[in-house]
């Protein structure tokens, strides 16, 4: 949410494992950019209130509703890579339908599983999965060639994905105009390899995306 053109609201959902039941919470941030001025900042402050509040909410009862509410799996990335199969279980059991993937390693598993076996874990607790987080680090940053994000495409259709999402960007590759250049570039190239495998590409935004360079 922007507030003119000075601040930017983000809502942070935070998930936590306790006692066998998944509790997530919402709490609502100012992304840190240099445009945002101290009495901007007050002022928002004052109106809202919501800032410094942590809102808990019972994950069973708001998916009760029609709206399809899915589990970004890297939120529980310290509990999934200890025990992939529980944690999958709890998530299934807390009322999710849909989850979105991260993890996969240069040996194609998620986990300590093989893409397949994965699916069939999600598919086994009733969970689709209709994007993923992966850095095709090879079409990005290094020959450009395309092969790795082909690999994931595979990956994708196993799981059954309709994104393969881009999810962040270290800083020492976005420090200049010539990087971004470049990226965009090679971004489109592979958003043109999903295409032509029936899946889209997308990118997930952080704050750094709003400040000047």
């Amino acid at each position: 949410m922007k507030l003119g053109n000075k601040i930017f609201l983000s809502p942070l959902l935070r998930y936590t494992l306790k006692d066998g039941n998944l509790y997530f919470f919402i709490n609502f941030i100012l992304l840190k950019t240099k445009y945002i001025t101290m009495n901007a900042r007050r002022n928002f402050l004052k109106q809202s209130g919501i800032l410094t509040a942590g809102l808990a909410f019972n994950p069973t009862e708001l998916l009760k509703g029609q709206t399809k509410i899915g589990l970004q799996l890297y939120t529980l990335r310290e509990d999934i890579a200890k025990d992939v199969k529980g944690v999958i279980k709890i998530v299934a059991a807390a009322g999710y339908k849909e989850v979105e993937t991260f993890g996969l390693s240069k040996e194609q598993q998620f986990f300590g599983l093989s893409v397949k076996a994965f699916g069939q874990l999600l598919k086994d607790n009733g969970l689709i999965s209709p994007s993923g987080h992966y850095l095709p680090a090879e079409m990005l940053f290094e020959n450009g060639n395309g092969d790795d994000v082909k690999k994931l495409c595979d990956v994708g259709h196993t799981l059954g994905h309709q994104y393969i999402v881009i999810p962040h960007l270290e800083e020492r590759r976005r420090k200049t105009i010539e990087q971004y250049k470049t990226l965009a570039e090679r971004i489109n190239k592979a958003g043109e390899i999903c295409k032509k495998a029936n899946l889209q590409l997308a990118y997930h935004n952080h704050d750094f995306e709003f400040l000047e360079i």
